[in-house]
């Protein structure tokens, strides 16, 4: 997995109440990083819970 800079597109490797959460990298931290959600709310997780939205490995 290539390293993730702010503004790249993320996404939640494995669901997480039913839904895969999706969005832009906000602010990274030393162990989790900040993801802005489209509805403006954002969540933050673990940076090995994430993904690149176009990345197609893993």
């Amino acid at each position: 997995m290539a390293e993730l800079k702010i503004g790249d597109e993320v996404m939640l490797k494995t669901p997480e109440n039913g839904r895969y959460y999706r969005g832009k990298v906000g602010k990274i931290y030393e162990k989790t990083i900040r993801v802005n959600l489209p509805n403006g709310l954002y969540i933050e997780k673990p940076i090995k819970m994430w993904v690149k939205a176009g990345d197609k490995d893993e």
